[in-house]
């Protein structure tokens, strides 16, 4: 066990720098994630650190709820720089069908020179501000995604003075708002932020949990004739206050491997997103025909927004191997009311 927690205080002292970010305290026996695996112990202390791109730490009365006793000393999700490569490379190439046929070449990253906005990104860059290039290219997406552009050797030499790469892939992207300095955005984190959505009252809803630490702040809502331990339909509204800058995808891809954890069977429907609104959101159901332990099926539609204080996961829940499509539609538009507000 000291070999566990010497293991995972490197993983996530030395990643946590990298993101320059701050992150809950784990317990000793936390559940560990790395590229949506579960890992055991040997896989744990066989990890390298300067492999690890990426860290998600949650320790809250969610994760409990997600995988039980278990999760009492909350959970690790590690992402790789190979796993983040395969996410941006895949991106790129969507974008761009001259990248594409260059890494269908099955070329190696060390032989490309990445230039965003005019920056290169490299090893050195990456000590220098503590970021991995990964992490770096694996934020872009369509929201602030312009163009892309490869150029030769010679263009590399002559434009940019790089002599040690072969290919130059040149991206040009939007300003990120949450990275911005400007006073507008400063002063708006410095108010207080929340998510503001509108239960009905025609149906009789109640707050049947309420829970908040440093980390999280998670609302359980039921009927007023039922409980969170008994229940037909379940309300949830999470703010993981430690979650910022989140690809809204990659937050759809973490929910639904703690489903799978208890219920293999579970099934994953994107329905819609929008990456460009000021806040993201992303909405998608995840459908269990029975778990584990307990074959009673369990259906949640979705609602994920990030914000620029927190990221809010929101669904709204049936005991039911399917959502019933009037039923969707209805959920779907309701989560859709949801705002963003702040107060001083």
């Amino acid at each position: 066990m000291k070999c566990l927690c010497l293991s995972l205080f490197l993983i996530c002292s030395i990643t946590i720098s990298k993101a320059q970010t701050s992150a809950p305290k784990i317990g000793k026996h936390p559940i560990v994630f790395m590229d949506s695996v579960r890992l055991g112990l040997q896989d744990i202390i066989a990890v390298n650190p300067d492999d690890i791109v990426s860290l998600t730490v949650l320790n809250t009365q969610n994760s409990i709820a997600q995988f039980g006793e278990a999760g009492r000393d909350g959970v690790i999700y590690m992402e790789t720089k190979a796993h983040a490569r395969g996410r941006y490379r895949k991106f790129f190439s969507s974008k761009s069908t001259e990248y594409a046929d260059l890494i269908n070449k099955d070329i190696a990253d060390s032989t490309i020179q990445y230039i965003v906005n005019g920056e290169l990104m490299s090893l050195k860059n990456s000590i220098k501000t503590k970021k991995t290039f990964e992490s770096e290219l694996e934020k872009i997406t369509d929201s602030t995604f312009v163009s892309l552009k490869l150029i030769n050797r010679n263009a590399l030499v002559s434009d940019y003075g790089v002599t040690d790469k072969d290919y130059g892939v040149v991206i040009a992207t939007k300003a990120i708002k949450t990275l911005s300095k400007d006073t507008s955005t400063y002063n708006q984190q410095k108010r207080n932020e929340s998510i503001m959505l509108d239960w009905p009252d025609s149906e009789g809803w109640k707050v049947g949990g309420d829970q908040e630490n440093e980390q999280e702040h998670v609302i359980d809502l039921v009927r007023n004739n039922e409980t969170v331990d008994k229940w037909t339909e379940l309300g949830n509204m999470t703010t993981i206050k430690v979650i910022k800058n989140l690809p809204i995808d990659k937050a759809m891809d973490f929910m639904f491997d703690q489903a799978k954890q208890h219920s293999p069977k579970a099934k994953l429907t994107f329905i819609e997103k929008d990456e460009r609104a000021e806040n993201p959101w992303i909405i998608f159901t995840i459908e269990s025909p029975g778990f584990k332990d307990n074959k009673t099926p369990e259906s949640q539609l979705w609602y994920i927004v990030q914000g620029k204080q927190a990221l809010y996961t929101n669904f709204r829940a049936v005991k039911q191997a399917s959502i019933p499509d009037a039923l969707k539609t209805k959920w779907i538009a309701f989560f859709k009311t949801a705002k963003i507000v702040y107060k001083d």
